[in-house]
């Protein structure tokens, strides 16, 4: 009897866990899917000649950065504006870029042509809203900008 007993016992033990894994495979399936409905497949977008721009806005200064894009290289320029005393300064630095689908990696290793000794990496998503494209830093979480689109903006406000 208690063998019969501990035997029930492990097959509804055995169905209990069965659905259990049911639900979680159910749950993997439905997060699967919103990555996919998540992905906007820009793969045919080139960013060759494109120039995206992000800025920042302090209390003491503006910084502007912009990056560059060309066929298999890159440009990655800062621009620091002083609010107090009004004067700039820059860096701008070279490096590659690769891309693979929607995500973009750039390696940023001379500084205004002298090898950095540890190169710089930026890791961004390409994204796009309606007619703006952007790029999404991985780690940031900022918005680099199309400059395409504020020279759209600018030429419909003089219409």
């Amino acid at each position: 009897m208690k063998k019969l007993g501990l035997v029930v016992f492990i097959l509804l033990g055995g169905l209990r866990v069965n659905a259990q894994i049911g639900k979680v495979y159910d749950l993997l399936e439905r997060l699967e899917e919103r990555i996919q409905l998540g992905r906007q497949h820009l793969d045919s977008v080139s960013l060759s000649d494109k120039k995206f721009v992000l800025i920042k806005d302090f209390e003491d200064h503006i910084e502007r950065q912009f990056i560059i894009f060309k066929t298999k290289s890159v440009t990655y320029v800062e621009v620091f504006d002083d609010k107090q005393n009004g004067q700039s300064s820059s860096n701008i630095f070279m490096g590659d870029v690769v891309r693979k689908k929607d995500a973009v990696s750039v390696r940023l290793t001379t500084l205004e042509n002298r090898r950095l000794p540890i190169p710089m990496s930026k890791n961004l998503i390409i994204a796009k809203q309606g007619e703006l494209l952007y790029l999404v830093d991985a780690n940031t979480k900022d918005r680099w900008i199309d400059q395409e689109f504020f020279e759209k903006q600018q030429n419909k406000k003089k219409q």
